[in-house]
């Protein structure tokens, strides 16, 4: 949950230079992640429909 990311997101802090740049970048990676799971996600439903 939000805890877990308050977690990462402190040790991101403590553990580089510019904690910023590094909160953007795995932000996006997380992001891009989501996203390829929603599709995945996305195309069972569609096989599940089409089985039915």
């Amino acid at each position: 949950g939000s805890h877990e990311f308050e977690i990462a997101h402190d040790l991101l802090n403590i553990s580089s230079a510019s904690p910023r740049d590094v909160h953007l970048e795995s932000s996006s990676k997380r992001m891009e992640a989501l996203e390829a799971d929603m599709k995945l996600l996305k195309d069972e439903v569609k096989n599940l429909a089409k089985q039915k």
